[in-house]
């Protein structure tokens, strides 16, 4: 059988390299490999990955008020929506020449969800007859709202490695009635078949699998992913969803196999996926020991954050040696009462402590945490960049964004009356009401400032422009305008929030 899998345009306000990955659609691949199938990957995002201006996505009118025209510079908001990758059109016409038996389109997240089903239209559109179906995180948490394309013929939840092999087998069989197969919506009859089971690997064997991002003269950027699942219960993380909680790595002797494969000509910056590898310290050392070994010039990163409760100041030192070249730690939240009702436990003086050992190396370190959850406030977020603001590290914001099935959004109506645009961050959309959107596109800059006050040089126009912010205690920005870039005070800010920052105001701003 000729499968092609497609990992779809994205449409958002960015999308930086090393989100298109597709570690997903590389892992099906993988499997289907080994079964004999003759299979096409084709990875949209990669293709066009500068991308090109598109009019607002639907629901997402109430952002255009806080987008400057012409923004520039470090302090920017974001600009406006891209579409990354080439049409949908042009992917459906190359998807036609491959000439598939089966079509799998990849869908890494919900917030995606209609690229997907554009990208499904452009293939109906184009001709194609052939099963459509779709798997990944996105599918996993609304299967039901993929299923609505007439052009979508079924929906793989959870993870694909026993599913997918029943379901060839049953499209070879020249049926399309997927009954009896676990974790399997389809149409039957024109109504929504959904499975009387659902089931997750039993098997701990994953498979390997990485993917170039990015490449330069001398450098090439990798991402791959070791371990599924997740054993802790933050309310506000949607993992489980798609891999349980049961925590599994790929296995040593796995990796070890397939390095003889691994790109070794040039200097490897090696992203970990991960949510949790340091939760399993012995084995992440194993794995780093295997790379160090067998790639001449390795670093490493872990751009999605790094559990700070599962580090050490010894495991740190280690960590360093291996070659990390940032670290990335995720808190979640800065407010003990929100850690609690988020169960998320919070220790500000390990934190701190193993801040002070990173700066010990002088490697960078940019702390995450999550604006709009439940129980915040606006002078909450701002006590949590003013904490930071005076700490060794940048200062990473995530508006709070949710998935269905996610604690406190098992509702499906909510996902019904907003769109899927709605599920990320950058839509600064106020799920939880805490935070209004105005409020948390404040927060937004507060960071942006945090960061360019603690930058070690300044050109002279960021100079005049923290010079500009001090004056006033006003937030400004850089926009281009007749060719020329000019400083402009930014409008809609929340001024209780920038009066409290500004009172409070770093020493860095002090001093300009």
């Amino acid at each position: 059988m000729n499968i092609v899998l497609v990992s779809p345009p994205i449409q958002d306000m960015y999308f930086t390299p090393g989100r298109s990955s597709a570690l997903g659609m590389h892992t099906v691949a993988a499997l289907l490999d080994k079964t004999g199938e003759k299979v096409s990957a084709l990875n949209c995002p990669q293709q066009k990955p500068e991308g090109r201006s598109i009019p607002p996505l639907q629901g997402t009118g109430y952002l255009q008020k806080f987008i400057i025209p012409g923004e520039r510079g470090k302090l920017s908001f974001f600009t406006g929506y891209r579409h990354f990758g080439p049409s949908f059109t042009e992917c459906a016409e190359k998807i036609h020449t491959l000439k598939p038996d089966l079509v799998l389109v990849s869908s890494f997240a919900f917030a995606y969800a209609d690229a997907a089903l554009a990208l499904i239209e452009a293939i109906r559109t184009h001709g194609c007859t052939v099963p459509v179906g779709v798997g990944g995180a996105g599918p996993s948490a609304f299967p039901e709202y993929y299923l609505k394309h007439e052009g979508t013929d079924f929906v793989v939840t959870g993870e694909a490695e026993t599913i997918l092999p029943l379901i060839i087998s049953r499209i070879k069989s020249g049926s399309t009635d997927f009954s009896g197969i676990s974790n399997t919506y389809f149409k039957k009859d024109g109504e929504i078949s959904v499975p009387s089971g659902f089931t997750y690997p039993e098997s701990e064997d994953l498979e390997f699998v990485w993917s170039v991002t990015g490449e330069t003269a001398d450098t090439m950027y990798i991402s791959t992913s070791l371990s599924r699942g997740c054993p802790k219960r933050c309310r506000f993380c949607s993992n489980f969803i798609t891999h349980n909680r049961r925590f599994r790595t790929v296995s040593v002797d796995k990796i070890k196999e397939k390095l003889c494969t691994f790109p070794k000509h040039k200097r490897i910056i090696l992203n970990f996926e991960d949510d949790n590898l340091t939760f399993l310290p012995e084995y992440f050392f194993e794995v780093l020991t295997l790379f160090t070994s067998a790639v001449p010039d390795v670093h490493f990163m872990a751009e999605n954050g790094i559990d700070y409760s599962f580090l050490t100041p010894k495991s740190i030192k280690k960590l360093v040696q291996y070659g990390f070249k940032q670290f990335n730690l995720s808190l979640g939240t800065l407010s003990e009462k929100n850690a609690a009702s988020e169960n998320r436990p919070l220790s500000l003086i390990k934190y701190e402590t193993l801040l002070r050992e990173i700066e010990k190396y002088s490697v960078p370190v940019i702390t995450y945490f999550i604006c709009g959850l439940q129980g915040d406030t606006p002078e909450s977020v701002v006590e949590t960049l003013l904490y930071l603001a005076e700490l060794p590290t940048l200062a990473g914001i995530s508006p709070f964004y949710p998935v269905p099935g996610l604690y406190g959004f098992t509702d499906r109506n909510l996902f019904k009356e907003n769109p899927p645009s709605a599920c990320r961050g950058a839509a600064f959309y106020p799920w939880n009401r805490t935070l209004t959107t105005g409020e948390m596109v404040t927060a937004f800059r507060l960071a942006r400032l945090v960061n360019l006050v603690k930058q070690k040089q300044h050109t002279l126009l960021e100079r005049k422009l923290l010079q500009r912010i001090t004056a006033t205690e006003k937030l400004h920005t850089v926009v281009r305008k007749n060719k020329r870039n000019i400083l402009a005070e930014v409008p809609l800010m929340d001024g209780k929030m920038v009066s409290l920052f500004f009172k409070n105001r770093i020493d860095g701003l002090k001093g300009l």
